[in-house]
């Protein structure tokens, strides 16, 4: 009974959040750890709450991965949030919603150490750091639900780098 109980509350459940994108907001952040991802990928503190970031993007089979929906076809300019070291410079990201693809080659390295904090106990959360904000191409998200793909067809390195976000402004 119980069983039977629980698929029947849960049944419009969904697994995946769907972003709305407002048509009043000309910007929206889509953080890695409101995304659903594959393969080697995984959050640097663990648990993926606010303010973790992916890491161990080491192959070219992984992926990143956000469901969306749009009230009409909006036009974006797509904004990446990341870090990488040298070593890591030359990976492709290419970003892909339904027939759409966007290819952006990690040209700049960007490596910063972690922001001081006062914590007198090391708290368990992963410590902040800045991010590097680059301008990686223009994407025409459709009306209706859709899914934003981030793949890495080539790794230059060991892997990508960390990524911590998308931003979308509307152009």
């Amino acid at each position: 009974d119980y069983h039977q109980w629980f698929a029947d509350v849960a049944k419009e459940i969904q697994p995946v959040p769907v972003i709305q994108l407002s048509p009043f907001s000309d910007k929206i952040e889509l953080p890695t750890y409101e995304a659903t991802f594959s393969g080697n990928l995984r959050f640097k503190e663990g648990h993926g709450w606010v303010h973790d970031w992916l890491v161990n993007w080491t192959s070219t089979s992984d992926s990143i991965y956000w469901e969306v929906e749009s009230p009409r076809k909006q036009r974006y300019m797509v904004y990446l949030n990341y870090t990488c070291r040298p070593d890591q410079v030359g990976s492709t990201i290419q970003f892909s919603v339904e027939d759409q693809r966007l290819v952006y080659r990690i040209s700049e390295a960007y490596d910063p150490p972690y922001t001081p904090s006062p914590d007198r106990v090391k708290r368990k959360e992963v410590y902040e750091k800045t991010w590097k904000r680059t301008k990686a191409g223009e994407l025409h998200i459709p009306k209706g639900k859709s899914r934003i793909i981030i793949t890495a067809p080539a790794i230059s390195g060991s892997e990508v780098g960390e990524i911590k976000s998308i931003e979308l402004v509307r152009q």
